[in-house]
C-alpha cells in the first residue's frame, strides 16, 4: 500500500464505551521456509537436488493447477546429449522418458518449465524435485497497534495500544493515554541502558526511576 501524505483509517461503528470506536493494525509475516505469499504466486517450493554431479536445473513458470504435486526431473542417460526423464507424483510413475536437454526453457504440465544451463556433463540418475504449494502457511503476528476510545464518556478521548510479539504471543508493551501519560508494562531504558532523563512513576504516583 502507497499513501501521499495522509492516510485516514475510519471505524463506522459509533460508541462512548470503553475501547469502542476500536480500530487495529496487524503486522504479520512469515519464518524461514514456511509457505509465504511469494511462495504461493510462484506455485512451488525450492528446488532439493540429489546426486553428485553438475546441478544446474532451474525450475520456473507458474503452476496453474489446485492438486499438490511432487515434480522431480532425472537424468536417464548420460551422452553428448544427456536426456531426462520427470515425473509429476514423486517418481511413482513417468510421464516422459529419454526427453533431450535443450539448455532452454521446457516445459513440463500445468505451467511447470524447467531449463537446464548445460545440455551434457551430467550424472545418471541425479534428480531435481519440488513440490507444488497451492495455499499459504498461517502467518504469525509480530505486533499492533490499537486505537481505540479511551473511559465510558460521551466524548471523542482516545488512547493507543502498542502490542508486540515475545515469542509466545503478542502481548500489551505501551499505552498513550489521552492525557498525555504512557503506560508500560516492561522496564523502559534508555538508548545507552541507564534510566533517570524522564520520570517513570508506577500507578500509585511513586517515582520509580531513581
Amino acid at each position: 500500500m502507497i499513501a501521499r501524505d495522509t492516510l485516514t483509517i475510519q471505524n463506522h461503528t459509533e460508541g462512548d464505551g470503553a475501547a469502542a470506536r476500536l480500530t487495529n493494525i496487524a503486522f504479520q509475516g512469515w519464518s524461514d521456509g514456511e509457505d509465504s505469499a511469494n511462495d504461493y504466486f510462484q506455485g512451488f517450493a525450492s528446488t532439493t537436488f540429489t546426486g553428485s554431479g553438475l546441478n544446474d536445473l532451474t525450475y520456473s513458470g507458474n503452476y496453474n493447477s489446485t492438486t499438490v504435486r511432487t515434480y522431480r526431473v532425472k537424468i536417464d542417460a548420460a551422452a553428448a546429449t544427456d536426456t531426462y526423464t520427470w515425473s509429476d507424483d514423486g517418481g511413482s510413475t513417468w510421464e516422459a522418458t529419454g526427453v533431450a536437454i535443450t539448455g532452454s526453457a521446457q516445459e513440463l504440465n500445468n505451467g511447470i518449465v524447467i531449463t537446464f544451463a548445460a545440455t551434457t556433463g551430467h550424472t545418471l540418475n541425479e534428480y531435481w524435485e519440488i513440490t507444488t504449494i497451492i495455499t499459504t502457511t498461517a502467518m504469525h503476528k509480530l505486533g499492533e497497534i490499537v486505537v481505540d476510545h479511551e473511559g465510558t464518556s460521551a466524548d471523542d478521548k482516545g488512547e493507543m495500544v502498542v502490542k508486540t510479539n515475545n515469542g509466545s504471543g503478542v502481548n500489551l508493551i505501551q499505552t498513550y493515554h489521552s492525557n498525555g501519560d504512557s503506560t508500560f508494562t516492561a522496564k523502559c531504558y534508555n538508548s545507552d541502558g541507564a534510566h533517570g532523563l524522564i520520570t517513570i512513576r508506577d500507578t500509585s504516583g511513586t517515582i520509580v526511576n531513581t
